[in-house]
């Protein structure tokens, strides 16, 4: 999730939002140096004083995140995130082996879906 004065990106997973992050951290703060102080400013979590340094973005949370995560003093701001196409989440997730890592929360019986949904093709 990347805070902005103006907005808060917050990333989801599979959906390109790592270049979306990156390419708005580099727009608001460009300069290498500025970046490299940036991320020893919020290693591990903590928040280093650093008074010199005028950082115009800040990471917040993990990679990815949920409006949930938000924190309190940024609602308000307008919340921006990528979407994808699900059918081509679907195609990502199986050519990533998703199914293989997370097989509990895969289809184990699909005759049984289209049991309970049998009107799912109309």
């Amino acid at each position: 999730m990347v805070v902005a004065p103006d907005f808060v990106f917050v990333h989801l997973s599979k959906t390109g939002g790592s270049f979306a992050a990156a390419t708005i951290r580099e727009v608001l703060c460009p300069s290498a140096i500025s970046r490299k102080v940036h991320r020893l400013k919020t290693r591990d979590g903590m928040r280093m004083r650093i008074p010199f340094y005028k950082y115009r973005y800040d990471d917040v949370g993990d990679q990815h995140g949920v409006c949930n995560d938000i924190p309190k003093t940024e609602h308000g701001k307008t919340i921006l995130s990528c979407i994808r196409n699900p059918f081509d989440l679907y195609v990502s997730e199986y050519t990533y082996n998703w199914w293989k890592q997370h097989p509990h929360r895969w289809f184990h019986d699909p005759a049984a879906v289209e049991k309970a949904y049998p009107d799912w093709r109309n």
